[in-house]
């Protein structure tokens, strides 16, 4: 088994449960309301905006640490798939977002009240899709890990367990806000489970 120290996905995953509710939380309450009567100041960039790549920098980092993790001290590729999905969600989502919007500031500066309703609904669009789509691959997850439960620490199916609720809830859509609150505890799981002791494997 490879001895490798996971002490850096373990910041990473506290990091989340800290950064992910935090930005959510001053996204949706500047200026009071979502989006700002201002339209042309809210897409200017801002740190709020940093805080949204880290925040995206950071899950990439967190999901490729677990499907490492599994491998190395487990042996076990079998959430691979739906790891991946969630790592491309979290690429498109994020920096495509931001990408986009740096764009559209570099092509229309001075012109951007004029394509409100073109940006929103593009805005929309991605959102509903990265929370369906993140839904699938945590349900996906989850039952994997369940399924193979037998083979996992106990940390591992608590976080398989979380994982199927929050998934369950996104995929709703309606209710994908309750994930604000599920995943900071699922990100303080899995820090735990970086954190721990490796399971020995008794060689007959």
């Amino acid at each position: 088994m490879t001895n490798y120290d996971y002490w850096r996905p373990a910041v990473a995953a506290i990091l989340l449960a800290v950064l992910y509710p935090l930005y959510w939380i001053l996204e949706f309450t500047a200026g009071g309301n979502f989006p700002p009567g201002d339209f042309a100041e809210y897409m200017r960039w801002s740190p709020i905006d940093w805080l949204f790549l880290v925040v995206g920098g950071l899950a990439v980092y967190m999901y490729l640490s677990l499907r490492r993790i599994l491998s190395e001290q487990l042996n076990y590729s079998g959430v691979d798939i739906p790891i991946l999905i969630l790592v491309a969600v979290t690429i498109v989502f994020f920096f495509g977002l931001s990408i986009s919007q740096w764009a559209f500031l570099l092509i229309v500066p001075d012109s951007m009240s004029s394509y409100e309703d073109i940006v929103m609904t593009i805005g929309a669009t991605v959102l509903v899709g990265a929370v369906i789509l993140s839904g699938v691959a945590e349900i996906l997850m989850g039952c994997l890990l369940l399924r193979d439960g037998s083979s996992m620490p106990p940390l591992v199916r608590i976080f398989a367990i979380i994982t199927l609720i929050m998934g369950i809830f996104d995929l709703t859509v309606i209710f994908s806000f309750v994930s604000l609150f599920i995943f900071p505890v699922s990100m303080l799981v899995l820090a735990t489970y970086f954190l721990s002791k490796p399971e020995m494997i008794e060689v007959v």
